[in-house]
């Protein structure tokens, strides 16, 4: 059965005019405001988000030093074992459903959540054993037995909220897929501090001790995880849904699973590399390891911003690619990474003039303090092309080309990037600056990369692929 393929007005969102925006001229101002209006509620939703990641480290800290050791272990180990794979995965969703939303097509969109929980319920089964089974791993990576098996069981309270977080990464997606962005950030406004107030309760005034913070971290998934279902079955969001389908979700898989496990290469591979670089830090020595910490804490809450741009970028373009307007989809690309270097530019001047007083945010120790001001420059420095190559990453989803992504992903990584790392800070002798300068100078050539790669789409084709999918028969 063919389906009709409605192009939809390019308002792209319900509280504005459908004659605010020309169906057949491209407004540039339009489209930046509108790309930021959409981005503002993700920033704020992924600054809360890891927030609630480091917040139980704030509660155990009080417990004893070797809590909080395991703790930070134990995090490091998630942020490779699941964290990594599930955001990886669940973007193979902004490959398919805004594409469907932008023809019309709203069953598609559920059926392509549908398929991605599939997916992903697949991957979660060596994930809940990677972390079960996490002590001889955490052994092998240190010394202390008793650390390793406190950070174990840490991971194993862990895995009991993993299905409650890919439901709500799944159901962000497909929020975000028809234009609701704001539904996540109110979700995370109430639970983020919840959590950290329930941190404290259960693991002191009720006696919970050391395992009170990562039963209230399941707890806060699955509360998340409720939350965002009964958003978009109350308020917003229903009208992509057409109920479960097993046989829908079950056949048909193949696309996802190939691009699921390319956004998960390209995920895991960054997230690997900055978890090695940590570790690498330890050799230098506790100043080194502290200043290493603080630098990335700064990176990652600086790499919100341009992740949550990505994100809205993904989705319109992705709906034009959809509605099969070629000019709209190939100049919002082009102008989207424009866009960003201007805007990586402004915020690497922003941080650098602010750097002394974000620093002492985080330590009020002068030794510590002057190891970042060595290392925080190269980090800022980075943002004027990292903003371009997670934007970057988030068109090439829009046309489902993150398999290419992930292929200059691994090879800027690990073919160029932590061999340079190893020689600068050990041959060297740069110790934790060196690190930092080997993998900026992989975030570059992976930039550079994935910017030729877009200036050469072949746009026709792209459309093309677009248009088949929606013609193809529907369970």
């Amino acid at each position: 059965m063919e389906i009709a393929r409605k192009v939809p007005d390019y308002g792209a969102t319900e509280n504005e005019s459908p004659h605010e925006q020309s169906p057949t001229k491209f407004d540039y101002v339009f489209e930046l405001k509108l790309i930021w209006k959409d981005s503002m509620p993700l920033i704020v939703a992924f600054f809360l988000q890891y927030f609630l990641s480091v917040s139980p480290l704030l509660i155990v800290s009080r417990i004893s030093a070797q809590a909080l050791g395991a703790a930070t272990l134990a995090t490091m180990y998630m942020n490779i074992a699941y964290l990594g794979v599930i955001q990886g995965a669940v973007t193979a969703v902004d490959s398919f459903a805004p594409h469907a939303f932008g023809a019309g097509n709203y069953a598609m969109v559920g059926e392509v959540v549908q398929k991605n929980l599939a997916v992903n319920t697949i991957l979660l089964v060596p994930m809940v054993a990677l972390c079960w089974f996490s002590g001889t791993v955490l052994s092998a990576l240190q010394p202390d037995p008793e650390l390793a098996s406190l950070a174990q069981t840490y991971l194993r309270i862990i895995t009991l909220g993993i299905p409650g977080l890919l439901i709500f990464e799944v159901g962000k997606r497909y929020l975000q897929a028809q234009n609701i962005f704001h539904a996540s950030t109110y979700v995370l406004l109430l639970v983020s501090p919840l959590s950290l107030v329930l941190t404290y309760v259960f693991v002191f005034p009720f006696g919970w001790g050391y395992v009170g913070a990562p039963a209230v971290v399941v707890l806060s998934y699955w509360l998340m995880a409720l939350l965002l279902v009964a958003y978009a079955v109350f308020v917003d969001g229903s009208r992509c849904w057409g109920g479960f389908s097993y046989r829908a979700m079950c056949s048909g898989l193949y696309d996802q699973i190939y691009l699921a496990l390319f956004s998960l290469v390209s995920a895991e591979a960054e997230y690997f590399a900055f978890e090695v670089m940590a570790l690498a830090a330890a050799y230098f020595g506790e100043t080194a390891l502290a200043s290493q910490s603080i630098c990335a804490a700064v990176g990652s809450l600086i790499f919100q911003v341009p992740f949550a741009l990505s994100c809205s970028i993904s989705t319109r373009v992705g709906s034009f690619i959809g509605a099969g307007n070629l000019e709209f989809a190939r100049k919002s690309t082009n102008m989207c990474i424009r866009a960003t270097v201007v805007l990586g530019i402004c915020v690497c001047m922003l941080l650098l003039i602010t750097m002394r007083p974000i620093t002492r945010v985080f330590t009020d120790d002068s030794v510590v303090a002057a190891e970042c001001y060595k290392i925080l420059p190269v980090l800022f420095f980075t943002q004027c092309y990292d903003m371009v190559n997670v934007t970057c990453q988030g068109l090439l989803r829009s046309q489902r080309r993150q398999d290419v992504g992930s292929v200059f992903s691994l090879c800027s990584y690990y073919i160029f990037g932590c061999p340079l790392a190893y020689i600068l800070a050990f041959r060297l002798n740069l110790q934790v600056r060196g690190l930092w300068i080997g993998l900026s100078t992989a975030v570059l050539l992976l930039t550079l990369a994935e910017v030729v790669l877009l200036a050469r789409t072949n746009w026709p084709n792209i459309m093309e692929l677009a248009k088949q999918e929606e013609h193809e028969p529907r369970l």
